[in-house]
């Protein structure tokens, strides 16, 4: 994982859950994310925790990142956790109900030795829930400009569409089970919370997919 900015500017990224546009993005992507993980087994882990956002409300049993000053704000939130990169998880193999990886996969060095990682560490049966900002929907265009700007957290992220994740997991020997699909209101518009709908939706700039292991 590419944790570098996540090491010396969390205050700027819990600053996005708490100012505009994230404050109206979160609740959104957060509804998303809970529609494909209705059901799914645990325990649950969070890879690429963060500071916490959203393995608290999801009440997460445990959470990893490599970054200990994020470690630090989700521990304060409640929320288990152990140090570790995803392309070399601190987890036992067959240990974990369901993994989790929110707005992580982007960030992440190599999300194909990720996903073999948390395959070994998932239960026979067991899924994974990825929620990510497809690279063709407006917030993705969006955030690739930031990265074009130098921001110092899009500048080392590397977004993909939704082919391109199923084409991954699917190499990776999982199944895709189910889709969520929120944010239609470009970035051109005043933010607000939006419902999440089924499937993928054109020009959603929030996917969240849930997966099983083969």
């Amino acid at each position: 994982m590419t944790w570098e900015p996540f090491e010396t500017l969390v205050d700027r990224y819990e600053a996005w859950f708490e100012q505009e546009p994230g404050r109206s993005l979160f609740p959104s992507e957060l509804e998303a994310v809970r529609r494909v993980a209705r059901g799914a087994p645990g325990p649950w882990v969070e890879i690429g925790v963060g500071t916490g956002a959203f393995a608290a409300p999801l009440c997460m049993d445990l959470g990893i990142d490599p970054s200990r000053p994020m470690l630090e704000r989700a521990g304060a939130r409640g929320v288990p956790v152990v140090e570790g990169v995803a392309e070399a998880l601190p987890l036992r193999d067959g240990s974990v109900g369901t993994a989790f990886l929110i707005v992580t996969i982007c960030f992440l060095r190599d999300p194909r030795a990720a996903l073999r990682q948390i395959r070994y560490a998932l239960k026979p049966g067991g899924s994974l829930i990825i929620g990510e900002i497809p690279r063709d929907s407006p917030w993705g265009q969006r955030y690739l400009a930031l990265k074009e700007e130098g921001n110092p957290f899009y500048r080392v992220a590397t977004l993909y569409t939704v082919r391109e994740t199923v084409a991954m997991l699917r190499g990776a020997r999982f199944r895709v089970e189910a889709f969520a699909s929120t944010l239609l209101r470009p970035p051109t518009e005043r933010p607000e919370p939006e419902p999440a709908h089924d499937g993928v939706v054109t020009g959603a700039s929030f996917v969240a997919l849930r997966a099983v292991k083969l």
